[in-house]
């Protein structure tokens, strides 16, 4: 493909939805709340929902966004849901223990049912589908994929590994020659479930705000945190910072921590593919899936030219498009029709893991998914709603302190 200005190009989720909310500045402006959610994506859409939801009216909450709704990378991804951390359960097992990986993998089995309770019957609009997924290993993973589904198994997570002859025909000569199944992995159409959060927290008396972009924050003693936002300000009793990538611009000490990410992704028509669920491969840097009208969302390769994907510039890399093509081609045996190009930026933390927890008196972040923030975000909102509301624990592995000292 020839290079061309990308900037803000939409996402074919984009083009298939749209999240509304009010203006900032358009109407009243709230002026105090007792928990201001600064973000616009999944993980301010999660928490947004659950704790409206379990604070019943006793609490106002704001939610504030620079940009429409979805717009980052919640609305940029391939949408996985998938079990587990963005590494590979034995190399979690390896990172932190078998203790800590076993909790954060009960985190992320949770999520599906998140998933599932809050599209209801709106499942099949959102594409929520829980086809299973494949995972194709580069020949130095084997020993670590063969880990990691014994564990799983041992840890009652379903989990198979496939011989070669039960690999999609279409897939066998990808150079990739391990493989490994899960079962209750699946998808979902990104935008559609960020907007049934929106309306689900709305219709709980959520207030949800874009182009309020928040450029500091004060801690007032007795009063909570004081927000900029543009000319005005807005007291919070409580504040949760969920912008994911950008945390280190409200918290420079978290800017060397979560560093922005940027992932290459396409979409085409229909296409004739012989398996009905998402494939990761390679150490997770490809992924695609079949989506139900035929079409294909394939994106990664960012391994190509890392050092010009460090960055949160939103453009297309030419170089990882064209190879995306090619593979799109290769997969679909046959000339394709690339529908859409975008691109996304995620946050990634130097151990792959979230960071959740405090930063300041009243003043919390969620943030630094490291490109799994669909398969974890609905189940860290609820556990951060019910450490918010009654000082339930939150994870010890996911603190922002294990990386430096909170003020």
């Amino acid at each position: 493909m020839s290079s061309r200005a990308a900037a803000d190009l939409p996402s074919v989720w984009h083009r298939e939805a749209a999240v509304p909310a009010t203006r900032w500045g358009d109407g009243a402006r709230p002026s105090r709340c007792d928990l201001a959610i600064v973000g616009g994506g999944l993980m301010a859409a999660w928490l947004a929902y659950h704790a409206s939801a379990r604070a019943d009216g006793r609490w106002t909450i704001t939610v504030l966004s620079d940009r429409p709704l979805a717009h980052g990378a919640s609305g940029r991804n391939a949408g996985f849901v998938l079990g587990g951390t963005s590494e590979l359960y034995a190399t979690l097992v390896g990172q932190l223990g078998r203790p800590v990986a076993r909790e954060l993998l009960a985190l992320s089995q949770s999520n599906r049912q998140h998933v599932r309770t809050v599209l209801g019957p709106d499942g099949e609009r959102a594409e929520y589908r829980e086809t299973g997924s494949l995972y194709l290993g580069a020949p130095d993973e084997g020993e670590t994929l063969a880990n990691t589904v014994r564990w799983l198994v041992e840890d009652g997570v379903a989990a198979e590994s496939w011989m070669p002859g039960r690999v999609p025909s279409s897939l066998r000569s990808l150079g990739l020659p391990h493989a490994a199944f899960f079962p209750e992995d699946g998808a979902v159409q990104p935008v559609h479930l960020v907007a049934k959060l929106v309306r689900q927290a709305g219709r709980a008396g959520v207030q949800w705000y874009t182009g309020a972009r928040v450029t500091a924050w004060t801690v007032q003693d007795g009063a909570g945190i004081r927000l900029t936002v543009g000319g005005d300000h807005v007291w919070a009793e409580r504040v949760v910072l969920c912008t994911n990538a950008w945390l280190g611009q409200l918290v420079p000490a978290l800017a060397p921590v979560v560093r922005p990410t940027r992932g290459q992704v396409l979409a085409t028509g229909p296409v004739a593919l012989d398996y009905p669920y998402p494939v990761y491969a390679d150490h997770g840097y490809l992924y695609w899936r079949p989506r139900p009208d035929g079409s294909l969302v394939l994106g990664g390769r960012r391994q190509l030219d890392p050092e010009t994907e460090a960055t949160d510039a939103l453009a297309l890399n030419p170089r990882i498009q064209d190879a995306l093509t090619a593979l799109a081609t290769r997969l679909a045996g046959g000339t394709v029709a690339v529908t859409d190009r975008w691109a996304g930026i995620m946050g990634f933390t130097p151990d792959h893991l979230p960071l959740v927890g405090p930063v300041a008196p009243g003043l919390w972040v969620a943030g630094g998914f490291s490109g799994h923030g669909v398969a974890m975000t609905g189940a860290v909102g609820d556990l951060l709603a019910q450490h918010l509301l009654s000082a339930a624990p939150l994870p010890q592995s996911l603190n922002p302190a294990r990386f430096y000292a909170p003020a």
